[in-house]
C-alpha cells in the first residue's frame, strides 16, 4: 500500500514561516527554499532547510524552526489506517584521502563538519498556538522525534549524496513543553491523537502545525545547519518497506525505528494467536 504525500509540493514562501528563537529574544535565524538535488526524484523540488543556530544570545539555549500550518482545518490521520509518518533526506558522504598531509586535511575537514549541528526534530501540534497580545506564541504542547543527519567518511575522493528515509511510529512522537518532556503523570499531558472518532461519531484529533526544527540541546549543537528533505509521508498500517524490490533496512543498518511489531497492529482485528498459528513471523516492516 502506497503511502499518503504530504510533501511535496512544499511551496516554501507561500505555505511555511519561520518561527526562531527570535520570538523570545534570541538570534537564530531560519529558512526554507526550494532545491534540487542530484537525489531529487518524482520531478519535485525538495525543500533545503537552513539557517543559523546561535547558543549565545539566550545562554546556551536556542532554536530555528520553519512551521506549515494545515488550513482550514486540521490533517486528520487516523490511527486505524495510518502507522506514523516517514520523512526522506538527504545525507552526504564525505571523501578522505590515504596520503598523510591530505589526511590531515581531511580531519580537520571532518573536525568542522561535526561542528555543524546534525540533530533535527520533526514537531507536531494538534492545534494552532494562540498569540499574545505582543504577537508573540504561546508556548503549548508539542509531539517531537529527533534524528540525526550523519556524514560518513569514505575512502573514495569523490562526495555522494543519498536519500534515506526514517520510519516514526506515533508512539515515538514524544510529548514536549518548551522543549522538555512531558510525562503523562503531567498535568499538561495529552496523548498524541493524529485523527479520530468519538463514540457519537465526530471526528476530532489532527495535526494542525508540522515544523521543521534545529534546537541547541541546551548548548549541544550550534552554528550553521542544512537539512534537505524530498518527503513527508503517512505510513499506510500494514504497508511493506521496500525500495527496488529490497528493504530499506538492507541499505542503511542505521535507519531508526523502521520494525513494528506485527501483532500490536492485528490484535486491533485478529489477535495475537491466529497470526502465529498461520505461520507469520510476528515483525513486520511498515512504510
Amino acid at each position: 500500500m502506497a503511502p499518503r504525500t504530504i510533501f511535496p509540493p512544499f511551496h516554501p514562501h507561500t505555505q511555511w514561516r519561520a518561527v526562531d528563537d527570535r520570538i523570545r529574544g534570541g538570534s537564530s535565524i531560519s529558512h526554507l527554499d526550494s532545491t534540487t538535488t542530484s537525489a531529487s526524484s518524482s520531478g519535485h523540488s525538495a525543500a533545503r532547510f537552513w539557517g543559523t543556530l546561535d547558543i549565545t544570545t539566550l545562554g546556551g539555549a536556542g532554536f530555528a524552526s520553519q512551521c506549515h500550518t494545515f488550513e482550514p482545518r486540521a490533517l486528520r490521520l487516523c490511527k486505524e489506517e495510518y502507522a506514523g509518518l516517514a520523512i526522506t533526506f538527504d545525507v552526504t558522504s564525505s571523501s578522505s584521502s590515504s596520503s598523510s598531509s591530505s589526511s590531515s586535511g581531511s580531519e580537520k575537514a571532518g573536525e568542522e563538519e561535526e561542528e555543524k549541528p546534525k540533530h533535527f526534530t520533526l514537531v507536531l501540534k494538534g492545534s494552532v498556538p494562540p498569540l499574545r497580545p505582543d504577537g508573540r506564541r504561546e508556548s503549548t504542547l508539542s509531539y517531537e522525534y529527533t534524528f540525526v543527519n550523519t556524514s560518513t567518511s569514505s575512502t573514495s575522493t569523490t562526495t555522494t549524496t543519498k536519500q534515506r528515509t526514517i520510519i516514526i511510529p506515533w508512539s515515538d512522537f514524544s510529548p514536549t513543553y518548551r522543549g522538555r518532556p512531558i510525562t503523562p503523570k503531567d498535568p499538561q499531558y495529552t496523548p498524541l491523537d493524529p485523527g479520530s472518532t468519538s463514540p457519537s461519531g465526530a471526528e476530532q484529533g489532527g495535526v494542525a502545525e508540522l515544523s521543521l526544527m534545529c534546537r541547541s540541546g541546551f548548548g549541544k549543537q550550534s552554528g550553521e545547519f542544512e537539512l534537505v528533505v524530498h518527503r513527508i509521508e503517512a505510513v499506510r498500517v500494514g504497508a511493506a518497506v521496500s525500495e527496488g524490490g529490497e528493504k530499506k533496512e538492507a541499505e542503511s543498518g542505521d535507519l531508526e525505528k523502521q520494525a513494528w511489531d506485527e501483532a500490536v497492529l492485528k490484535q486491533r482485528t485478529q489477535g495475537w494467536f491466529p497470526a502465529l498459528m498461520r505461520g507469520r513471523s510476528p515483525y513486520l516492516f511498515v512504510y
